[in-house]
Formats: structure tokens, sequence, C-alpha cells
């Protein structure tokens, strides 16, 4: 009778020690899970952030916006677009360009070659080749050139 008690004890200590081991690994699985939302949480705020178009803390000053400029044709020798600020600095930068909210920027389409510009495309309509915009939301625009 001892024998059968002591292997029933047996038996439970080692299914206590199992059922233990599991429910530590189901934690452990669990915790990975949770962590990983959590990272997947904070690469979408951090694209919130980059593309917010909302009030931030009441303040519009505290809002990027992005400029990206691109060619039509996407010839080098085509033509160019220079960024300047309303007091007459150039504004230098890689696309997309980051603005302030309500930030005035000049854009000036240069021909260069044969090459003559045309109008402007995407979030901007109009032939004339020096124009200013006001960065209240991201922007891509077209600079179109064509041949003369």
């Amino acid at each position: 009778m001892n024998k059968k008690l002591i292997y029933i004890f047996a038996v439970l200590v080692v299914g206590l020690f199992v059922v233990s081991a599991c429910q530590q690994e189901v934690g452990r699985k669990i915790n990975r899970e949770i962590d990983i939302d959590y990272e997947e949480v904070e690469e979408v705020n951090e694209q919130v952030v980059l593309n917010r178009s909302d009030y931030t803390g009441g303040d519009v000053r505290n809002i990027t916006y992005y400029l990206n400029i691109t060619n039509n044709p996407p010839i080098h020798n085509s033509g160019y677009v220079r960024l300047f600020r309303v007091d007459g600095r150039q504004i230098g930068g890689l696309n997309p360009i980051p603005f302030p909210s309500n930030t005035r920027v000049i854009l000036r389409a240069i021909s260069t070659g044969n090459w003559t510009f045309s109008n402007w495309t995407g979030d901007l309509t109009g032939n004339n080749a020096n124009i200013t915009i006001v960065m209240n939301r991201n922007k891509n625009i077209i600079a179109n050139f064509r041949r003369r």
C-alpha cells in the first residue's frame, strides 16, 4: 500500500512539474506576442507622427508637412526645380522636404538645354514657372518640361 501511495505521489509531483513548465512556456509565448504587438503599435505611432495632419496640442506650428517634387520627364538635363523662402533664401534638401505648417514656399521651374517648362501637375496646377505655395498638407508636385 505504501508503494502505491508513493507511486501516486510521484506521478502527481511529476504532473504538477509538467503543468508548471507548460504554464511558464505559455506565459513566455504570450509575453512575446504582447511585445510584438507593442512594437507594431510603436511603428504605427511613428508613422502617425510623421504623417499627421491634425493639430498637435492645439499648436499648428508643431505640424510638419512634406513636399515631394519630381520632374517629368525624369531626364536630368530637361530641367529642375529650385525652392526658395519668401525672404529669397534658397531651400535645399532631399525629397520629401519637411516644412512647418503654413510655411510659404516659392517654386521656380528652371528648364535647360532644348527643354522648356510646360506646367505643374499633381497637387499644383498652372503654367507659371514661378509660383508660391503654402504648406498646409503633404504635397506631391510634378514639374513638366517639354522639348522646344
